[in-house]
């Protein structure tokens, strides 16, 4: 883990259980190691963020970034990114199958072109096994 030592990790989805829980993972290497990372943690909603991660936002190590994945992605350079944001609930994949596929592709593929204009060392895509659907 040392060539993640001082720099910017860009985590998308950060609202979410599995991107809350990699910001956490992030921040305690930090405090137990002092790893020097800078967290980017992506979020669509402020509000929720701001609630959910409550005196962390007080840290140097972590800035909320406000934005959604389906836009070109502006914001600070990342080293590394951890792409966890996706429509992946299957209510929403039920209700709305087109517009959750075409979420999870421009979001995907907003990442990849950010990856490289910012030049970074490598990309992780997260996902689960909802993003298939239901099987019958």
């Amino acid at each position: 883990m040392e060539q993640i030592y001082g720099k910017t990790v860009l985590i998308t989805g950060a609202g979410g259980f599995i991107g809350y829980y990699l910001v956490l993972t992030f921040l305690a290497r930090n405090d137990f190691y002092n790893n020097n990372i800078k967290l980017l943690a992506f979020v669509r909603n402020r509000e929720r963020a701001e609630k959910k991660f409550g005196v962390l936002l007080e840290r140097d190590d972590i800035e909320l970034v406000v934005a959604d994945v389906t836009n070109k992605i502006e914001c600070e350079r990342a080293d590394f990114i951890i792409h966890a944001a996706s429509q992946a609930s299957n209510i929403q994949f039920e209700t709305d199958p087109v517009g959750t596929i075409n979420a999870n592709l421009s979001g995907t593929s907003n990442i990849l072109d950010f990856a490289l204009e910012s030049k970074s060392e490598s990309v992780l895509v997260v996902s689960s096994l909802k993003v298939y659907g239901v099987f019958s």
